[in-house]
């Protein structure tokens, strides 16, 4: 080294003393915490909770947008080789159906006729 004499250069650290790595997962590990007591999510009832979350509220929590946010999901479920359980779209379409206040106005008979042609063309897919 042809630097002045007494000077010490540290690498693998910032400037707390902490190795870079532990300060990064430090800085994330509060971060999830804070996301996940922003949705709600402590210890206590994540362990008897198992609905499922909108997308729209996680990605309003993270603050990023919905299609990149399902990008990032499909990601992680892709990299971790997760086998997630089947996703019944025409059930959740009925239930958006039903309990949308959208469509308080509609006769169940006309929902009913909808549901039966949507069932109809998504079966032929």
């Amino acid at each position: 080294m042809s630097g002045p004499q007494g000077t010490f250069v540290r690498f693998g650290s910032s400037g707390d003393g902490y190795p870079y790595r532990e300060m990064k997962l430090y800085g994330a590990q509060r971060e999830i915490e804070a996301i996940s007591l922003n949705l709600g999510l402590l210890p206590a009832t994540f362990t008897e909770n198992t609905r499922s979350l909108a997308i729209s509220k996680v990605s309003s929590v993270i603050g990023c947008d919905i299609l990149e946010l399902g990008r990032m999901a499909a990601r992680v479920v892709d990299f971790l080789d997760l086998k997630l359980p089947e996703f019944d779209v025409l059930a959740h379409f009925e239930r958006a159906i039903h309990k949308c206040p959208s469509f308080t106005g509609i006769s169940n008979g006309t929902k009913e006729t909808y549901l039966s042609r949507i069932g109809f063309y998504w079966s032929a897919w």
